[in-house]
């Protein structure tokens, strides 16, 4: 099979991405409702009663079951089949305890499931996680037949910061699967959206010791083209607004985008079973295409679901099915509350 040109994949991609939105858009929608609930959020401008108590009982639903969930490391063992095998088996047993605390995994697992208890379906990302940083260290000198280190010799040198198996917790409202799947088995592709810019891009290519990320003189032209045109007002991306409810429940805003020293600018991933693709869409530009690295040819997306619901990709959380008696309850409840409100300030008629 022919390999696709830069443009094929662009509008591969794009076709791929507004496909998947038309599938999703309800379903984020949904989610802001859920996510209203959890965070006991009331909007003040369209709610119908003067009170506005929120009964917390579904914030307690899932602050209860999330303790239960994560208090056991599901890192697995391994067990020896012979003899010769108990060394191996120690070693390997060790290796993946040490990989599941370097890669900080707790705190990864807890978000990772409450996402799944909230929205019913939660996404994470496998992949293998090579960063280096420079430091200044002091380098010995001779001085009278002595070893002698002084702050004013010194040296800069790249140290291996992490180098092995990491895992990212994705935000939902930042992917974007097949919508004809109905599980991570029968899913042709799947995007996921990340939020860049030039210097970390940079900054990979240096540690990897290659071009890692292509086209990256052709990008930083034309992101520093848009920073002059945006200069005063700034660029915010497109197609957030589902992302940036969680912003407003805070009584704040989105602020992907808007900070013109480190201009930022969206990336779509595309993971096939046979190829990864990197796309600026922005400004149409493909900075890395590559074979699937993996030897199974399966995608590198971990996928949970809280309750599966037959034929569909995305599943039923703790949420959805109490969503009507919460609303109900806190009706009631502020219905009572002003009630008692005007009783207590009973208006008075008088002649005069």
């Amino acid at each position: 099979m022919a390999k696709k040109n830069d443009q094929q994949l662009l509008e591969e991609i794009s076709t791929q991405y507004e496909l998947a939105k038309r599938y999703l858009d309800p379903i984020h929608d949904r989610m802001n409702d859920q996510e209203e609930l959890y965070r006991c959020f009331i909007d003040a401008q369209n709610y119908p009663h003067n009170a506005r108590v929120f009964d917390p009982r579904i914030f307690r639903v899932i602050e209860t079951i999330t303790p239960r969930m994560v208090a056991q490391e599901p890192t697995g063992s391994f067990y020896p089949t012979e003899e010769g095998d108990v060394t191996t088996n120690s070693i390997l047993n060790a290796l993946v305890k040490y990989d599941w605390r370097r890669a900080v995994m707790f705190p990864k697992l807890v978000n990772f499931v409450k996402s799944m208890l909230l929205f019913g379906t939660s996404f994470g990302r496998t992949y293998w996680d090579f960063r280096e940083c420079e430091k200044t260290q002091m380098k010995p000198k001779m001085i009278n037949d002595k070893m002698v280190w002084t702050p004013t010799n010194t040296e800069k040198k790249n140290y291996t910061v992490y180098d092995g198996p990491n895992f990212e917790v994705l935000n939902i409202y930042d992917c974007f699967p097949d919508p004809n799947s109905t599980t991570l088995d029968n899913m042709r592709w799947f995007i996921y959206r990340q939020f860049k810019t030039i210097k970390e891009l940079e900054d990979e290519n240096d540690a990897r010791g290659g071009e890692y990320w292509k086209n990256l003189d052709k990008l930083k032209a034309a992101v520093e083209d848009k920073a002059k045109e945006d200069a005063k007002k700034g660029y915010k991306p497109s197609d957030i607004n589902y992302r940036e409810h969680r912003r407003v429940m805070l009584s704040t805003q989105e602020l992907v985008g808007e900070d013109n020293s480190n201009p930022e600018f969206v990336v779509l991933i595309r993971y096939t079973h046979d190829r990864w693709l990197f796309t600026v869409p922005e400004y149409g530009i493909v900075i890395r295409d590559v074979e699937n690295p993996y030897f199974h040819g399966q995608l590198p997306i971990i996928y949970g679901v809280d309750y599966p619901y037959p034929g569909e990709l995305y599943g039923i959380g703790e949420i959805e099915p109490i969503d009507r008696i919460q609303r109900a309850i806190n009706a009631v409840l502020n219905q009572r509350l002003d009630n008692v409100q005007m009783t207590l300030n009973t208006m008075w008629k008088v002649k005069k």
